[in-house]
């Protein structure tokens, strides 16, 4: 127990001294929010390190952990923007070759025509937070706007394509 609270103690009292340091050296790289999660990502970090508080822990050992945790969310953006990029081609090319393809069933082929009379940005809100399972986070980091706005995204997409079948049910 006197371990634990000897390590808590020694990541706070770096923390202290020199968060501020380490999110201007982030800020560098990053938006201010995005600097921000590197800060906590760096001092939980140390949280992990064995031998804690046998250790100096130096400020250039703190940015060296700071610049490798903006090198993995760079490369963690660069992943989702191909992502992106290739599920913005593949809706391309699907409408294109809709016409050329076998006639799909009749609830496949509304589904598809509610998808497509979506807004891009809404299906993309759909397509990672509903079909590909991300976090509001993650799905607004890769989509590069806030997490309220992906939220109001998904929220204005479910409700158009809930309105797109429910003609078709007052029918039944």
């Amino acid at each position: 127990m006197t371990l634990a609270l000897n390590r808590t103690d020694c990541v706070l009292e770096l923390f202290e001294r020199h968060s501020d340091r380490i999110l201007r050296f982030a800020c560098r790289s990053l938006p201010p929010n995005e600097a921000e999660d590197v800060v906590q990502d760096v001092f939980a970090t140390l949280m992990r390190v064995a031998d804690l508080e046998h250790r100096r822990i130096t400020i250039s050992y703190l940015f060296k952990i700071a610049e490798n945790l903006i090198k993995q969310r760079r490369r963690q953006n660069a992943r989702r923007h191909e992502l992106l990029t290739r599920l913005r081609q593949r809706r391309s090319a699907a409408q294109r070759e809709a016409p050329v393809r076998q006639q799909p069933r009749d609830d496949d082929r509304q589904l598809q025509d509610a998808l497509d009379s979506l807004p891009a940005h809404e299906y993309e809100a759909l397509l990672l937070i509903v079909a590909r399972g991300y976090g509001y986070d993650a799905a607004a980091r890769a989509l590069g706007v806030p997490v309220s706005t992906v939220n109001n995204w998904k929220h204005r997409g479910l409700q158009k394509l809930g309105d797109h079948f429910r003609p078709a049910r007052a029918h039944l």
